[in-house]
């Protein structure tokens, strides 16, 4: 029953407005990308490790990101306007 509700919730989200950040406009300065294999390398160990304590996590900081997605358009933070 818990997971026929959790595929209903995702399958919603997966057809909402709600805005969601883009990885193809992510840049990673040189300096720091190390900084992030290394924090692929330890996600990716975790989630072979202990696979559902990470995707609760990963799925609570993706909620996490839509709200504060929802909020930012709602408030106007993130809309440029072009004069």
């Amino acid at each position: 029953m818990l997971s026929s509700l959790y595929m209903a919730a995702i399958g919603l989200l997966m057809i909402s407005r709600l805005p969601t950040p883009s990885p193809k406009a992510w840049r990673v300065p040189r300096k720091r990308a190390v900084l992030v294999l290394v924090g692929v390398a330890v996600f990716a160990g975790a989630l072979a490790t202990k696979p559902w304590t990470v995707l609760v996590l990963t799925d609570l900081a993706y909620l996490v990101v839509l709200a504060w997605g929802s909020w930012r358009d709602r408030s106007g933070a993130g809309v440029k306007t072009v004069t």
